[in-house]
Parts: structure tokens; C-alpha cells; sequence
């Protein structure tokens, strides 16, 4: 987590009385600024303050949808807070007149900000710094993945997802430069690693998804299995019959769906963590040797226009360009540098490479989650749907309506489960690509900075950062199984549960029948008879014994 505070001294903190947060609709920091204001609030100075959480509804229609949503979270949370959704399908106004006009007079703003993208980092900076100059005393966060999630924008507009990661769709079109060699460069990456992504992500994440397909397959292939049984009692006029066909299709049921976990927890994942480790490390060792093999330098013949000094040039760049003009004065050649290539491609091939394979996993992991937590729905589902047929559907008049509601019930989620699933296979081969075309694009515009090799120095962060992403990123798989299993493990002890439970009643059902029959025949039997015994007899001296089995006390 980071916090950053932007304390303004001619306004300091004002009166304390007025916090306004304001939120995208996404990501984690809301829940990390709730969190900080539970802690805030409970000081003497800020005890007394009102807070607003504020947001910005840019299309039509969705103010009054956002601030319901909004106001469910904060419930949720149990922290009193006034709730605001700026409409701005009208006017479109920039997002930083709106903060402007909100909370230009806000004792404490607090912003997020979102985990951008490497090519976002300038503008973030640019865009934050503009918003806040005009505001009081204001708190950057950025929040960890240990903070609650969420997405607001998805859950309003189902099509519309914030991260790249949609359809297949055509990869950034990179934009060359005017040197040469510069593009001949860029041209060999590209074509090389697009080629190697789409290798590693056959080897290495496409069969998780194909493991995902397989088992949709045996759900859906389970439930049509258990439906054809139960159709087989409209026919059936015995309710003994009815009960029997009852009992095999729920056995079925319980059966083959913890055969089908077994298989997948006991010998898909291991597998799947097996090709998830060889893959990670292949993609990991290609990287570090197409880093080393490069060329150390890049010779780059500069236009002498590019040495004319501007007034945004920091002091190191203008010495560079004076001393380069001071070489020749009166010539008109080309200026030539030589890059310190393996350097650069060090960053962008290979820190960069180990920055977003991290990223990506931790969004492959959240995927896999949602994945098993819809399998256990969807199992879920199935029970209770036969729970509440049972009843009906061992009554004299059939319940086909009922039948084909559950039916289609069951049709509709193994469906979406499975679109679900082949979405996220594109959607994630596509995230790969683009990112490395984007990535990319960036290493081509630094190689024509004059200065390449100070731009990139100041990007970098610590070489034990980027080793301990490659080594996380090492270790994934065997975590991500672990994961797995657990949720897999939470399956099968929901299936041992409902089988017990059935597994009882049906016990109990032949104990009562069992009991009833003892009953019947061991008691009011006899009962009966002796009855019509008494009603023979003349005399009380011939009243006869009534003799019952041990279980039964005897009497006369």
C-alpha cells in the first residue's frame, strides 16, 4: 500500500470538518480509504468531520444505478458517509474541473491511484499534479490486492470491461521513427517475441483453459444423465417406484460429480502445475538470453536539430547537447551516439518481462478462482433445485414444468460457465500480446531520446525488486495448486455433506417404513384379535392373554 500526502501550508488541514473521497467505481482503493478514515475519524481532530464519497457517472442513466450500488458498499462497511454521483452525461466536463468544483474548499480530498499501466506513468503524473494544485490538503493512496475489489463499471455495463483484456481484437499498431536502424530493431522484437508469447501461452496457460472446457462437459453430460432418470417417474405410477428412481438419480448425481473433482483435483492440477512450471521457466530463460545475446551499443546517426537546446531541458541534457554541438560547430552531419543497448534492452525485454508475467499471474490466479467458485455454484444450484423438486415430483400429477424450468436452469449456467471460461482463454492471450506491443512501442520512442540511456536509468527501479518478481513469478505454480485444491476440496466436502444428508434420510425413510410394519404386524394385529376375542367371550374368567413380541410390554 502507498499513501502520499500533498499537504498545502497556507491551508493546512482547515477546520477538520470535511473529507471527500472520490472513487472510479473500481479497484481496490476504496476499501483501503475506508479503512484509513475508520482510523482517521477516531481522532480528536477529525471526530466531528463529513464525509463524502463522490463519483462520476459519464453516460446517461447510470447516475442513480451507480449511487444505489454505492450505497449498498458503504452499508456494507458501516461507515457514515454522504454519497454524491456527479452526472456528466450532459456536460462532459474534463474530471478535474468537476474535483475542482466539488472539493476545491474540502479540508482533506483523498484520491486513487489506479495501478497504471508503464506507459501511463508521465500522464498520471502530469494529470495528478494538475488536479491537485487547485485543491486543499489532499492523500494519494494505492491500494495492495489485501484490500476488497471491486468493479462497479463491469457490473452496470456487463460489455464493457476497464482492462484490455475484451475480444480479440487487432494488437496497437507500433509507430516507427525516422532512423533506420532503429526500426530494423524494433521490427526483429517484435516478430520474434510475438511469436515466443503465443508459444508460452500454448504451452503454458492454454491447457488450464482446456482442462476448464473438459470438465464443463462432463457437468453438463452429469446433469442431462440425471434429468432423463427423473423424467423416467412421470411414467411410474407406484410411489415405491417414484422413491427408487428418486434414489438412483440423486446417487448418480453425487457419484459421477465427485469422481469428476477427484479426477480433476488428483491428476488434472498436478499436471496443469507441472506445464505451468516448465512454462514459466522456458518463457523466463528466453528472455534472459535474448537480453544477452544483443549487441551492447546502438549506433544511432542523430538529426543536428535534435542538439538545439529547449527550455524544458534539464540541466544534464542541455551539457550533453552543448557538448555535442561544441564538436563540430559549422557541420551539418548527422550527430552520432551510441546507446548502451544490452542496457536498455535489460529494461524493456527483461525487468519489463518479469514486471507484467507477475501481473499476469495474479490476475490468472483471480480467474481461477472465479472459476472453481462458479463450478461450486453451479453444483450448488443443481442441489437445492432437486431438493425443491423432490416433493413435487413424487406426487400423483408430474411436475413438467418444473422439470424443464430446472432443465433449462442447469442449461443456461453450464453455458455461460463454458463462454465464460473461452473468454478469459482469449482475453488473456490477448493481454499478453498487447502489452508486449505496447511495451514495446515505448522502447522505440526512448531509442530516439538523445539521452536514451538516462530516461530508461531513471525508470528503473532496484535490481532485488525485479529478481524478487522472477522469483514469485518461479514459485507460482506450486502456490497456484495449492489454491486449486482448496477450493476443489471445498467442493467435495459439500458433496459428502449432501450425500450424508441424503444418504440419512433415505435410512430414516426405510427405518419408519421398517418401524410402521413392525408396528402393524407385531401390535394392532393382535391388538385386533384380541379384540375380537374379548367380544366372543361369556365370562371374565375367559378372558384371553394378549401375548406381544418382546419388543412389545405384555399385558391382559
Amino acid at each position: 500500500n502507498a499513501l502520499f500526502i500533498n499537504h498545502k501550508s497556507n491551508r493546512s488541514f482547515g477546520d477538520y470538518k470535511s473529507i471527500d473521497i472520490w472513487w472510479s467505481g473500481w479497484g481496490n482503493n476504496l476499501s483501503f480509504a475506508i479503512t484509513i478514515l475508520r482510523h482517521l475519524t477516531s481522532s480528536a481532530n477529525w471526530k466531528d468531520a463529513r464525509i463524502r464519497l463522490l463519483a462520476i457517472a459519464s453516460e446517461s442513466g447510470l447516475d442513480e444505478k451507480l449511487y444505489n450500488m454505492i450505497n449498498k458498499i458503504v452499508d456494507d462497511f458501516r461507515l457514515t458517509m454522504d454519497i454524491k454521483v456527479v452526472d456528466n452525461s450532459v456536460d462532459k466536463l474534463p474530471v478535474n474541473e468537476i474535483i475542482w468544483r466539488e472539493s476545491v474548499n474540502t479540508c482533506l480530498t483523498v484520491l486513487g491511484i489506479s495501478a497504471k499501466k508503464q506507459e501511463q506513468i508521465e500522464n498520471t503524473y502530469e494529470f495528478t499534479n494538475k488536479i491537485i494544485e487547485k485543491l486543499g490538503s489532499t492523500l494519494l493512496i494505492s491500494a495492495s490486492d489485501d484490500f476488497e475489489e471491486f468493479n462497479l463499471v463491469a457490473e452496470i455495463q456487463p460489455g464493457k470491461k476497464l482492462s484490455s483484456i475484451q475480444e480479440k481484437l487487432e494488437l496497437p499498431e507500433l509507430k516507427y521513427t525516422d532512423y533506420p536502424i532503429i526500426n530494423e530493431e524494433i521490427k526483429r522484437i517484435d516478430s520474434e517475441w510475438l511469436s515466443k508469447l503465443d508459444l508460452t501461452f500454448d504451452k503454458t496457460f492454454r491447457p488450464y483453459f482446456s482442462a476448464n472446457k473438459n470438465i464443463v462437459e462432463k457437468l453438463n453430460d452429469l446433469a442431462q444423465r440425471v434429468l432423463n432418470t427423473l423424467a423416467k417417474i412421470e411414467n411410474q405410477e407406484n410411489k415405491h417406484r417414484k422413491n427408487r428412481i428418486w434414489a438412483r438419480a440423486k446417487n448418480d448425481f453425487y457419484f459421477q460429480l465427485t469422481a469428476i473433482i477427484n479426477e480433476y483435483s488428483d491428476k488434472g492440477l498436478k499436471a496443469l502445475e507441472t506445464q505451468l512450471s516448465e512454462g514459466i521457466s522456458w518463457y523466463l530463460t528466453e528472455v534472459d538470453k535474448a537480453v544477452d545475446s544483443a549487441n551492447k551499443k546502438l549506433e544511432v546517426q542523430f538529426a543536428r536539430n535534435e542538439f538545439k537546446i529547449k527550455k524544458a531541458d534539464h540541466f544534464g541534457l542541455k551539457v550533453l547537447k552543448l557538448r555535442k554541438r561544441f564538436l563540430a560547430p559549422f557541420s551539418k552531419k548527422p550527430v552520432s551516439l551510441k546507446h548502451n543497448y544490452r542496457k536498455i534492452l535489460t529494461f524493456y525485454l527483461k525487468e519489463n518481462a518479469f514486471r507484467k508475467l507477475h501481473e499476469f499471474l495474479i490476475q490468472f490466479n483471480k480467474m481461477g478462482q472465479g472459476f472453481i467458485a462458479s463450478i461450486r455454484d453451479a453444483v450448488l444450484l443443481v442441489e437445492n433445485e432437486l431438493e425443491g423438486l423432490q416433493k413435487s415430483i413424487l406426487a400423483p400429477q408430474f411436475p413438467a414444468e418444473k422439470m424443464d424450468a430446472l432443465k433449462q436452469a442447469v442449461v443456461i449456467r453450464l453455458d455461460e460457465l463454458d463462454k465464460e471460461n473461452s473468454q478469459n482463454e482469449i482475453s488473456s492471450n490477448n493481454w499478453l500480446l498487447q502489452e508486449f506491443r505496447k511495451n514495446l512501442q515505448l522502447l522505440c520512442t526512448d531509442l530516439t531520446k538523445i539521452n536514451a540511456n538516462k530516461v530508461v536509468g531513471r525508470k528503473r527501479r532496484s535490481k532485488k525488486f525485479y529478481q524478487n518478481l522472477k522469483a514469485e513469478s518461479l514459485l507460482f505454480p506450486e502456490s497456484w495448486m495449492q489454491n486449486k485444491m482448496l477450493y476443489s476440496n471445498l467442493i467435495k466436502l459439500d458433496l459428502q455433506v449432501f450425500s450424508l444428508q441424503f444418504r440419512l434420510q433415505e435410512e430414516l425413510k426405510g427405518f419408519i417404513l421398517h418401524l410402521n410394519q413392525k408396528i402393524e404386524s407385531g401390535l394392532f394385529l393382535k391388538i385386533r384379535k384380541f379384540v375380537a376375542d374379548i367380544k366372543l367371550v361369556t365370562s371374565p374368567n375367559e378372558l384371553p392373554d394378549l401375548q406381544l413380541e418382546s419388543n412389545f410390554s405384555a399385558t391382559k
